[in-house]
Parts: structure tokens; C-alpha cells; sequence
């Protein structure tokens, strides 16, 4: 049976608790946010409680990736006190979707609820952390294996599983490297928008072992997938019998031969500007631009919202993004992972390849 693995888009689904835990740290305005439990494993859910805000009022809510990725909580990054100035809302670590179960990110998230006045200044501010820190239970009994160690996101791979029950039906999942894949926008036809992850597992399929206890699944990784090693698993549904293996992903080099720069080269997570100068490339010629995240996931950058990137009679062109995604008229989610991304550009006459890096920070920075 060959299924492609695709790296799925799903909301983190919110849940509603009356829970009261002891206080968090917050920003010392007189409102206060906890989470209950303070750590947790996969599959389990967080309780946030907020007070100390103003009655009846609607706040903005967000919650922050272990790597810095902020994301809006509620309807467009809004919530609304109830009459006593407080505020209860979940988060599932381990929620299905049509594509699977997948589930947070390993490490520390924090949730930041803001009252705001005029001019956005904020009158009110609570936050609150948990951790998570389960993965996926030990497997054992079974055997499985891969038909390459390492591969690129251009390649697909099988996994050959024996040793499960005849005729049982076995669950594959995969773990992300290093505990986390991270949420990020497209730069697509007309809004920046956002693709959310902050995930650290991701149930693949289900397939039948045939009558001899023996199970294969073929796929492959899409180029928005993080790069690294992917431990895979199996699982007897019935039996309980499983077995690991593990495959790294790597991307496609690219190698530059033209000229292309980026100003400035550190900017925030939310609606800054970059820009871009390319030279080297072919007299007027299109040229085809992808954007690369701290973790190798990789998007085109769409044009048709603005004249298409042509260059000029001297090989040479220029055209900016904004940095964070939106649902007209509210800001939504920030760019992404902090740290270093890469722009490439291509020529689609000349093949001529331009790269150039520049920092994203601030990516608690309120959406």
C-alpha cells in the first residue's frame, strides 16, 4: 500500500475548564494567568485560568511555541471576560484530526492573555506556562525496518514491518526531530497565511498485516516538512506488538551563482518588512522565489498579489514580504521559528540561484 506522508495543517481544537491552580508568572498589572497541570504528557490536556482583568471585556489571547512561533487564541486572537474579570479556556495536547492524531511540540509553551487600551497600549497582562513532555510509549516484539536510512524530500521510502499478529490491524506514527516541527505563514496569492504545526508526533495510517504477521507502507515527506531524523513506529492495534526505526530528511542543495540581499537582515515576527535586491540573473527574465525556515521547511513565495518578480534589461530585480499571517482585519499568527531564514530566488530562463539569509525575532511579540 503506498500513502503519501503528508505534513498535515490543523488548528489546536480548544476545550473549556473551571479549573484553579496556583499563580504563574505574569506581568505584575494586577492580572494573573496559571495552567493546570504544569506539566503534561501527550494525550493530556492543560486548564489556562486568567484573573484581574476588567468585566465583560474581550482580550486578546495567544499561546507561544517552545521555539518562539506565536499563534492567536479564539475567534481572530480575542476571548471575553466574564463578569468577575476572569477568563478559563483549554488547550489539547493530542488531538485528532481527518489526517491522524498529532501531538504538541516537547518542551515549554506559554499562553499570554493582554487587556489593551488606547493605541494597543496594554493595561493588563497575565501569562502562564506548562510543559509537555510525553512522546510516544515504548514499543517492542516486532521488527521494522526502512529502505533507506536517509532520503530527501524528493524521495519516498518503505517500511517493512513483520513479527505482528496475522491479519491485525497495525498504526504507524512518526516522532519529529528534536521533539518539534513548527507552525509558519505561507506568502501565498493575496494574504500572508498561516500554517499551523507545533507539533512532536503524527499518527501516518493504519494498515492490515497480511497472514503471516508482515505489514508495508510506502510515502514520502512534503517540502514544508522539517528536515532531520524521524523515528518511525508500528503498532499492533490488537497484539500490542511493535517495533521503531528511524530516517533523516534532507533537503535539495542548491547552489548560488548569482546575487541576492536582503534589508534588513533582522526583523520582527509580526508585520516587519523585508526586501529584496537580486543581480547576476537573466535579461528579463521570471524568476521563481522559496522561502526557507530555521528548520528546513520550505514555501513557495506567490507573487500575484503583486506585479509577478521579473528581472530588468540588467539581469537585477526587487520585491519585499511582510513577516506574520492574518485573517483580514486581525493579525493571526507571527512568521514563525525565531532565528535564521533563507530566501532563494531563481531564474526560470537562466537557472541563475541567489541566496540570502536574514534573522526573525520577537516571537512572543502579541498577534
Amino acid at each position: 500500500m503506498k500513502i503519501r506522508l503528508l505534513v498535515l495543517m490543523a488548528a489546536l481544537a480548544l476545550l473549556s475548564f473551571a479549573a484553579v491552580a496556583a499563580p504563574a508568572a505574569h506581568a505584575g498589572t494586577g492580572a494573573q494567568c496559571t495552567s493546570t497541570p504544569s506539566e503534561l504528557h501527550i494525550k493530556d490536556s492543560v486548564a489556562i485560568v486568567c484573573s484581574g482583568f476588567s468585566p465583560n471585556t474581550a482580550v486578546t489571547a495567544y499561546y507561544v511555541e517552545p521555539d518562539g512561533a506565536a499563534t492567536a487564541i479564539g475567534a481572530f486572537g480575542y476571548l471575553k471576560t466574564d463578569q468577575s474579570g476572569q477568563i478559563a479556556f483549554g488547550l489539547n495536547s493530542y488531538i485528532n484530526t481527518d489526517s491522524g492524531h498529532v501531538g504538541m511540540a516537547l518542551g515549554t509553551w506559554t499562553v499570554v492573555v493582554d487587556q489593551k487600551g488606547l493605541a494597543n497600549a496594554i493595561l493588563a497582562e497575565g501569562k502562564a506556562t506548562f510543559r509537555v513532555i510525553g512522546g510516544s510509549e515504548g514499543v517492542s516484539g516486532a521488527t521494522l525496518v526502512s529502505s533507506a536510512a536517509k532520503i530527501t524530500k524528493a524521495e519516498s521510502v518503505t517500511f517493512y514491518g513483520a513479527g505482528f499478529a496475522p491479519n491485525e490491524k497495525v498504526s504507524f506514527w512518526w516522532e519529529y526531530p528534536n521533539g518539534d516541527c513548527s507552525s509558519f505563514t505561507y506568502h501565498d496569492f493575496f494574504y500572508n497565511t498561516p500554517a499551523f504545526r507545533g507539533f512532536s508526533s503524527l499518527e501516518l495510517a493504519t494498515v492490515s498485516a497480511d497472514a503471516f504477521g508482515e505489514v508495508v507502507l510506502t510515502g514520502g515527506w512534503s517540502y514544508t516538512a522539517c528536515e532531520g531524523t524521524y523515528r518511525i513506529v508500528a503498532r499492533g492495534n490488537s497484539s500490542g506488538l511493535g517495533a521503531e526505526t528511524w530516517v533523516t530528511v534532507t533537503g535539495l542543495a542548491v547552489n548560488a551563482n548569482a546575487s541576492l540581499a536582503a534589508s534588513p537582515n533582522k526583523v520582527a515576527a509580526l508585520f516587519d518588512w523585508v526586501y529584496f535586491t537580486g543581480s547576476g540573473f537573466g535579461a528579463n527574465e521570471p524568476i521563481s522565489c522559496w522561502l526557507r525556515t530555521p528548520q528546513n521547511q520550505v514555501t513557495v513565495v506567490d507573487q500575484l498579489w503583486q506585479a509577478p518578480v521579473k528581472s530588468d534589461a540588467g539581469g537585477n530585480f526587487s520585491f519585499s514580504i511582510y513577516t506574520g499571517s492574518f485573517f483580514p482585519p486581525f493579525p493571526y499568527a507571527s512568521e514563525g521559528a525565531l532565528g535564521v531564514y533563507a530566501m532563494t530566488c531563481r531564474g526560470n530562463l537562466s537557472g541563475a540561484n541567489g541566496i540570502a539569509e536574514f534573522t526573525v525575532t520577537g516571537g512572543t511579540l502579541d498577534p
